[in-house]
């Protein structure tokens, strides 16, 4: 199954040590950081694919995608 799921659900709270980091809010426990807001993104979406295929090994439920499409 293929989820899409969309970056207006990530937030960007204060930096802290100079990173940026992105929270996916509709994944708990889904966040990434970079040295910049487009390195933070780009590292969100590896985390976003991540989250999803270690929550089907465990068998635990995905929620669906909310929002709008921003990438599949």
């Amino acid at each position: 199954m293929l989820f899409s799921f969309s970056l207006s659900s990530l937030a960007f709270p204060r930096s802290r040590a100079g990173l940026k980091t992105g929270h996916y809010k509709e994944l708990p426990g889904c966040a990434a950081d970079g040295k910049t807001y487009k390195e933070a993104l780009a590292n969100v979406e590896i985390i976003i694919q991540e989250w999803i295929e270690t929550a089907k090994e465990l068998g635990r439920p995905i929620p669906a995608p909310r929002g709008r499409l921003a990438f599949a």
